[in-house]
């Protein structure tokens, strides 16, 4: 496969998943002085299946962002609604329920237990399952690391494996679940340049086949640009890029 050659799903015909409205965050100073505003009444939407990159300078509250889609940080105001229901109110057993059931996190570290095999680590989102459903997701599990070029792999320790194979262990574990939206934060930060193509493609062709929702934040303009939508958050608030 030639580095940069997948293209992300562009078809829109999906239930819209995520719905910011007048998203406010800020954070106290360190120091004491005034708290810092980090979101100010930032607007976002994503339908299901799309791709969407979110760039911007360091500090500018990229993975905030990512993290109050992903549920595990709340806005000071503003709605946030993930596939058509609103979290207000929402008990943190229900917003741990709904990660762990619908979406999927690949941060820039793997986090993979070094004491656990590949398969294992792969399974660790599986363990709150009904035991029927933990059988089937260890055929998927399987099915996926030969997908991600693994097979044969899973008995392995995480130290047994170069840092771009753990990166794609970290990605079929974020995707056991059959998430409906993936969020990555800076995934291919760890990874050298040729790694990071391949993951991006690699994150390409899943959202195209398993039709499951990226956002991914990210400082590589490039590694963007291959994303369906590019956003930048600016003063608080996302712009069209490009």
């Amino acid at each position: 496969m030639d580095q940069g050659s997948v293209k992300f799903d562009q078809t829109h015909n999906y239930p819209m998943i995520v719905e910011l409205t007048n998203i406010t965050k800020s954070f106290a100073d360190s120091e004491g002085g005034a708290a810092r505003k980090v979101l100010d009444q930032l607007e976002f939407r994503l339908e299901g299946g799309e791709s969407v990159a979110i760039i911007g300078s360091s500090g500018s509250g990229k993975s905030t962002l990512l993290n109050i889609i992903g549920t595990l940080d709340l806005p000071d105001t503003g709605e946030v609604k993930l596939f058509g229901n609103s979290i207000a109110g929402a008990s943190e057993a229900e917003l741990s329920h709904l990660r762990s059931a619908q979406i999927g996190f690949i941060f820039q570290l793997h986090h993979l237990l070094p004491q656990c095999s590949v398969l294992e680590n792969v399974l660790v989102p599986t363990l709150a399952l009904e035991k029927s459903d933990r059988s089937a997701a260890a055929d998927r599990a399987r099915k996926l690391l030969k997908r991600v070029g693994l097979d044969g792999q899973e008995s392995k320790r995480p130290a047994q494996l170069s840092g771009g194979e753990r990166q794609r262990v970290a990605v079929v574990r974020a995707l056991i679940n059959q998430p409906k939206l993936l969020l990555a934060d800076e995934p291919t930060g760890a990874l050298d340049a040729e790694n990071a193509s391949n993951l991006i493609d690699l994150l390409g062709e899943l959202n195209h086949e398993e039709s499951v929702a990226v956002v991914m934040v990210t400082h590589d303009q490039a590694l963007a640009s291959r994303m369906s939508r590019v956003l930048r958050v600016r003063e608080g608030r996302l712009e069209i890029e490009g």
